[in-house]
């Protein structure tokens, strides 16, 4: 049965923990590829462990480093994610 979110991809600002981390898993679990954005003062093994738990339900992702404040690294970030 096909997912409701499946083909599409979602970037999730500051999911690295709370309430990002719970739209990210969810939006995985609808099949959607998922883009874990975290800030630049947060740490990696966060944002690694929310990947993780999606991809032991099956999903799929990424994590990406970016100060969603600072223009270049918004444009690096969606073109990572493009790629």
């Amino acid at each position: 049965m096909k997912k409701k979110l499946e083909g599409q991809v979602a970037i999730v600002t500051g999911a690295s923990s709370g309430i990002g981390a719970g739209v990210a898993k969810s939006l995985a679990s609808e099949g959607a590829k998922v883009v874990i954005n975290y800030p630049t003062d947060a740490t990696t093994s966060a944002a690694e462990a929310v990947l993780n738990s999606i991809k032991s339900d099956g999903g799929e992702g990424m994590t990406f480093k970016a100060d969603v404040g600072k223009e270049v690294e918004v444009q690096d970030m969606f073109s990572q994610t493009i790629k």
